[in-house]
């Protein structure tokens, strides 16, 4: 079986198989996708057989982030800042790439997200916004700084031509900020221009967009305050775009998320089936924050795999990193309508049926895979789910664990996947690989026991 992949590339380490789709190539989207990373040689199980796989899915709250985190930010929020910070840190690739150099194979995948009622978008907008206006500024003022360096070390004079120019000499401060907020808007534009695909945006609409832009610049220019009346237009035209887009853009709850995580391992363990790059018959779910949330769930309600053709027994393991385990925990004032609500509906009923903790209290699945829940030592209200589905987890035959990882918060715990820790002796990633070859040792020993008629 051939892998169908945008690209290939390879490493002394490992092959990634970027953008696989899941989905059929009529309902394909940048949210339908994954990459799978594939290592030269396996982690030693202590067997020959052939290495599990890795399924790893990202954190954002549900309505936020991607296999690539920073293309999220740049393409669909467009918050430069946040996407530059993601970047330097690599995030979910990083995952994916750690799990390959310890012998793993890994899928990172994306799902289609939740999207925020419109008060609340309006904050979101404006908080990318402000995201941009940052970044950009820092990069513009970089860059001038390395023109100044370079002017006082040579004797090109830049600054001087400049500050003598006429019409550049009479700039005040306003004018050189209204005309930094006047390029964030044109970038905006040039980035949704570009990705219009991922906003579903029409060539004619986009040629309108553009041609209201245009108008509207020429307008500002014969006004008495031309920057000013610029800012304003642009920011209207560029932010009602985007508000636009994300109004249009179709509404999922975590129901759907659960069938695109389903259908993802469908696919990965289709290819593992007739490639045998990997065991397909020992998956490990492994998730961050909302993907860890939605990994724990799928464990816990097999019948999503079941139902197209996925044994749950093929889900060996779960990792669960500072993991949202108790739904019904996040109903307080400040996050009940950000995250809540646009995921799970207003029904308590509805919230009660999403929530990891309340299937495996009523034990309304036969099978349990085996658990390793990681919280970071400064989610401090994640800690105590975690705490009561550990102490939940122990009434039940199988390998768990709980650890707290020390110096970490919500975001470092995954950024720094790699990064050894004195205290425990150990990285997150090497925990979680740690975690699946015990397991796997276990389930060898169980199955290598002899076998005894009454």
């Amino acid at each position: 079986m051939k892998i169908n992949c945008r690209k290939k590339k390879n490493t002394d380490d490992y092959q990634i198989f970027e953008d696989i789709s899941y989905e059929t190539s009529d309902k394909t989207s940048h949210k339908s996708l994954f990459d799978l990373y594939l290592p030269e040689y396996g982690a030693d199980l202590g067997n020959n057989s052939a290495p599990p796989v890795a399924v790893f899915v990202h954190g954002g709250g549900w309505r936020r982030g991607d296999k690539d985190t920073w293309k999220h930010f740049v393409f669909l929020d467009i918050n430069l800042l946040a996407a530059f910070i993601y970047w330097c840190f690599g995030l979910y690739g990083n995952v994916g790439k750690e799990f390959a150099r310890r012998g793993v194979p890994c899928a990172v995948i994306s799902y289609p997200l939740t999207k925020l009622k419109t008060p609340w978008l309006l904050l979101e907008l404006a908080t990318s916004y402000v995201g941009t206006v940052i970044f950009l500024g820092v990069l513009f003022f970089v860059l001038f700084l390395s023109v100044f360096v370079i002017d006082f070390l040579t004797p090109v004079g830049i600054v001087n031509l400049i500050y003598r120019h006429r019409e550049l000499g009479r700039l005040t401060v306003s004018d050189i900020f209204l005309g930094h907020l006047v390029l964030v808007n044109l970038v905006t534009l040039v980035v949704i221009s570009v990705q219009r695909s991922k906003h579903y945006l029409k060539s004619h609409r986009l040629a309108a967009l553009w041609a209201t832009f245009l108008n509207l610049l020429y307008a500002a220019l014969l006004t008495e305050h031309p920057l000013l009346t610029l800012w304003v237009t642009s920011f209207i035209v560029a932010q009602g775009a985007l508000l636009y887009m994300n109004l249009k853009a179709k509404d999922y709850t975590h129901e759907d998320q659960i069938v695109a995580l389903s259908k993802c391992i469908k696919k990965i363990y289709e290819i593992g089936r007739y490639t045998n790059y990997y065991d397909y018959n020992s998956i490990y779910l492994i998730g961050h924050s909302a993907g860890g949330h939605l990994c724990s769930l799928l464990a816990l309600r097999p019948i999503s795999l079941e139902d197209i053709g996925v044994p749950s027994s093929s889900i060996k393991g779960v990792v669960a990193i500072s993991a949202v385990l108790h739904v019904e925990k996040l109903n307080t004032r400040a996050v009940r309508p950000l995250y809540l609500h646009p995921t799970f509906g207003k029904n308590p009923d509805d919230w009660s049926s999403a929530c990891p903790m309340t299937h495996l209290q009523n034990k309304i699945s036969s099978y349990l895979p085996n658990f390793l829940v990681i919280t970071a030592e400064k989610d401090w209200h994640l800690q105590q789910e975690a705490a009561m589905f550990a102490k939940e987890l122990e009434s039940w035959d199988i390998h768990q664990h709980r650890v707290v990882f020390p110096r970490t918060t919500h975001m470092s715990i995954i950024c720094n996947f790699d990064r050894h820790c004195k205290v425990l002796n150990v990285s997150v990633a090497s925990l979680c690989v740690q975690f699946i070859q015990q397991t796997c040792n276990l389930i060898y020993q169980t199955n290598d026991l002899p076998s005894t008629e009454e």
